[in-house]
């Protein structure tokens, strides 16, 4: 049947066919039938057939080769697709070729035209293949017998329809969550039901409620992890398996801030002349048995998530700041990796154990930079100087060593925005990584390398933390933009992490080190964690792992279970958490819970600069040019603010973007800006809604007729223009009803009949004759009959 129906439609290709007639045509009787619009609809899954309006199909021509992909869509109509093969470029869908695919969905598509060195391929998406979305935030607006909810995220597209009996009584302007019960198709919208009503204008911290509600953030615990975490005992007692380090004087450095120790360290001058370091990590693993509801809870979370003015902890607080937190002065359970360690940075012995410390004393990156650059050393704190000292030797010959095996290193400045009680953005601070953030970062990485190179040769699969080579393509337009800005640079055909390195020592101290450090980082693929045992190319890493925060990450918590499993000999009763295709799927899970953990801390901090910077409209600041796109320069201030100067508000000159050479010129004039041109821009728009800056270039004093073209070229996009769309529209109706009142019949006028007539000839079945001489009949009657749309 399933050829039969196939090759009816390929037959009569490119025409289309009701597709209530073709059973009767084919000779189905009784279920039949019914069988024959499930395999319909199978067809039209797969993308072998095309039904339009819901009634007539037609032959869909396929590739051999199916290609799949993720949709991103832009809230301007057009968008890419991610090839999920990961060597493919990108592939740009033209505004009004998406069909029904919304954001994120997986979809099939057709590339129309191939890509160039200049552009993207352009395609058409075929079908949608999954749909990924299936919660969205938004704005409820009640009508009379409906509603509707206009998506948050733009790039979701139309609004959503709210049936009255599915809208939990919502009132208009109400910020909920709609789950979408169906998705959109050709002339109908998606619709959904409310789940949740967030809150409306007057609910406190609403754009943060919102932003937890978009990536499906968690506001507190269950009701049984909270019972189960109450039950957990903050006694710390002897064992005999553990190694008992409390005699050994140590320290842990964290911000002024933090609750969640996960580490301390220790350090001292053995009589050879090596170092002994310890690296003592907080053993979550003996309080969360795997299996248990907080650790089905963790798994779920799979990251603490640090947003502008909350932590959203992966475990309850009663472990995360209490009996698993490395508290000054109390004893607590760890897992300790001490390591001998040569002058030049490299491990010769080391001992991986689980045990019981003693912290002397907590220290912040503030103090022991101030003690170690300054000399500002509080009294308690002058004993521990000696270790202080040792550790900071470490530390820069760690530096040294990586930095000769090829390790990329970024300077990238933070920034936190201050908030007062009620969330208001106060200032924005500047955050740099001093001797004191490098002390420890040197040690982690070198314990992390020691546990994986551990777990390597002792399981046949562990969990890494990998990062993969760059892509050819982006590397490439990388040294365009370099040659262009006057920096020429060759990168060999097998680039190594070292030759990224020195690029980046090359252009030290000059206007486009920043901009170069973006693009590099732009270029890099992103870290992940994997079963397969593959390097990281950033750390320049052969074996390395995530050992050391257990407390705020799920593949921690994983290795410290196979720490544990490995060193009790392997027992069966363990061999679950090492099943390679537990680890597998963990792996990919907990690197997608980290990118949804890092999107939404970023969306809060963008949203808090744009709060802060709409007291400053009106107001000229420095900044130089960080990115440069089709339709305008994206600025970046001193403070760590973007924003975007629209080509359209620039006045001086017509300005067009030349993307093999990453620039914008002006046409009359000549006039350049590249990456890292320093400008002076005015802020002429902060809008909190959209979480959009808007600058124009130079010092305005009147910025009104400014706003006025920005929000006139905005509805010009968004409108048909008068006398176009509108007046095509109306000649096609016109059209439709002219050939509507027509009186002859649609098989008389087409080709299907001939079509159908050369594929029936070929049916030698009297059933079916029967019914072609039907419809031969009809094909002489010449009644006046409306003709169905084609």
């Amino acid at each position: 049947m399933r050829e039969e129906i196939l090759g009816f439609f390929r037959d009569i290709w490119p025409e289309s066919y009701h597709i209530e007639d073709v059973p009767f045509i084919l000779g189905y009787k009784g279920e039949e039938i019914q069988a024959y619009f499930s395999v319909l609809h199978e067809l039209e899954e797969e993308g072998c057939i095309r039904i339009k309006d819901g009634e007539y199909g037609s032959y869909q021509k396929t590739q051999d080769t199916k290609l799949i992909g993720i949709y991103k869509a832009s809230k301007k109509g057009f968008g890419f697709v991610i090839p999920a093969e990961g060597n493919l470029p990108d592939v740009f869908i033209p505004n009004g070729c998406a069909g029904t695919a919304m954001h994120d969905d997986e979809v099939e598509y057709i590339i129309k035209r191939k890509g160039t060195s200049e552009r993207n391929a352009e395609g058409i998406i075929r079908r949608v293949v999954t749909r990924n979305t299936t919660r969205v935030v938004g704005i409820f607006e009640r009508l009379p017998k409906s509603g509707f909810v206009t998506p948050h995220n733009e790039r979701l597209g139309e609004d959503i329809y709210i049936p009255l009996e599915a809208t939990m009584e919502a009132r208009s302007g109400a910020t909920v969550v709609v789950e979408l019960t169906a998705w959109p198709e050709e002339h109908r919208k998606a619709e959904g039901r409310i789940v949740e009503i967030v809150g409306d204008s007057s609910t406190p911290d609403l754009d943060i409620l919102s932003v937890m509600a978009t990536f499906d953030l968690p506001k507190e615990f269950p009701k049984d992890v909270q019972e189960e975490a109450r039950k957990i005992s903050f006694t710390v007692t002897d064992e005999a398996y553990r190694l008992d380090l409390r005699h050994q004087q140590m320290i842990t450095i964290d911000g002024e801030d933090a609750k969640d120790l996960d580490d301390a360290v220790h350090a001292k001058v053995l009589d050879n002349g090596n170092i002994e370091l310890g690296v003592h990590i907080a053993d979550v693993s003996h309080y969360v048995p795997a299996g248990s509801i907080i650790d089905q809870e963790a798994y779920r979370r799979g990251t603490s998530v640090y947003l502008v003015d909350r932590v959203i902890p992966m475990l309850p607080v009663e472990l995360s700041n209490g009996i698993c937190s490395l508290q000054a002065k109390e004893d607590r359970y760890a897992m300790s990796c001490v390591m001998e360690v040569t002058p030049q940075g490299k491990v010769l012995h080391y001992t991986i154990k689980p045990s019981i410390i003693h912290i002397t004393r907590r220290c912040s990156y503030k103090e022991i930079y101030l003690a170690l650059e300054e000399n500002i050393i509080p009294d308690d704190l002058s004993p521990l100087m000696g270790m202080v000292r040792t550790l900071e030797t470490l530390a820069y010959q760690l530096m040294k060593m990586r930095q000769q095996a090829g390790a990329i290193s970024f300077e990238f400045p933070e920034y936190k925005v201050l908030l007062d009680a009620t969330g208001i953005p106060q200032r924005i601070v500047r955050k740099d990584r001093t001797i004191a953030e490098k002390l420890i970062e040197q040690c982690m990485l070198l314990a992390n390398e020691t546990v994986a190179t551990f777990l390597s040769e002792r399981l046949d699969t562990s969990i890494y933390r990998i990062h993969e080579e760059p892509k050819d393509t982006k590397l490439e337009q990388l040294i365009t933009v370099l040659h262009h800005s006057g920096y020429p640079v060759k990168l060999p055909s097998k680039v190594e992490p070292k030759h990224i390195e020195e690029l980046l020592q090359s252009i030290i101290g000059t206007e486009i080190e920043p901009v170069v450090q973006i693009m590099v980082l732009r270029s890099m693929q992103q870290a992940k964690y994997s079963s397969e045992h593959i390097g990281h190319f950033g750390l320049a890493s052969n074996t390395y792992t995530h050992f050391t925060s257990p407390i705020r990450r799920y593949p921690d918590l994983m290795v410290h279970r196979l720490l544990r499993y490995v060193l009790g000999g392997k027992p069966k009763r363990l061999a679950p958490i090492a099943d390679e295709a537990y680890l597998t799927h963990s792996a990919s899970h907990c690197s997608e819970r980290e990118q949804i953990a890092t999107e939404a801390e970023r969306e809060t901090l963008d949203m808090k600069k744009v709060q802060y910077m709409a007291q400053y409209v009106g107001e000229s600041f420095e900044g130089h040019v960080i990115s440069i796109t089709a339709f305008g320069l994206f600025i970046e201030l001193d403070n760590g603010v973007d924003g975007l100067v629209p080509y359209n508000l620039m006045d001086d000159d017509h300005y067009v973007f030349d993307e093999p050479h990453y620039m914008a010129y002006g046409r009359r004039t000549g006039k350049e800006y590249r990456l890292g041109t320093p400008v002076t821009v005015t802020l002429i728009k902060a809008d909190t809604e959209l979480r959009q800056i808007d600058f124009v270039i130079g010092e305005v004093k009147y910025i009104d007729g400014y706003l006025r073209r920005g929000q006139s070229r905005e509805e010009s996009l968004s409108k048909p223009k008068k006398g176009s769309k509108k007046n095509y529209k109306k000649h096609k109706e016109e059209k439709r009803k002219r050939r509507d009142s027509q009186s002859h019949d649609i098989i008389e006028t087409t080709e299907t009949t001939k079509a159908v007539e050369q594929m029936l000839r070929k049916l030698d079945t009297k059933k079916k004759t029967a019914f072609y001489e039907t419809i031969h009949k009809k094909s002489h009657r010449k009644q006046g009959k409306k003709q169905r749309k084609r």
